[in-house]
């Protein structure tokens, strides 16, 4: 599953249409259907933004759409950084946590 297609689910789970999306945002309607027609990603700069929007958390929306590999470097970079315990961390990756 790609970024947008993740997007896409949560807003349909929230029932949120494309326009509100666009509001709530500021991004273009226009841009919002481009992601869905043409299966492509919003920019790196858009994804907090839309996460505010959709009020989740960027793992729930970039979670399944990592490979093992790039969860591994997205938990760790947050780890060093002090944006992500190490629990938290684990859970990402689908381990047990750490007592």
């Amino acid at each position: 599953m790609i970024i947008s297609e993740r997007i896409f689910q949560i807003m349909e789970e929230k029932e949120m249409q494309q326009l509100e999306l666009s509001k709530r945002t500021g991004i273009a309607q226009s841009t919002i259907a481009d992601w869905k027609r043409l299966k492509t990603n919003p920019s790196a700069d858009k994804i907090m933004i839309i996460c505010d929007a959709l009020n989740v958390s960027p793992e729930d929306i970039l979670c399944d759409t990592m490979t093992s590999q790039q969860k591994v470097i997205y938990a760790a970079e947050k780890i060093q950084n002090g944006k992500m315990t190490m629990n938290q961390g684990r859970k990402l990756l689908g381990l047990e946590e750490i007592r």
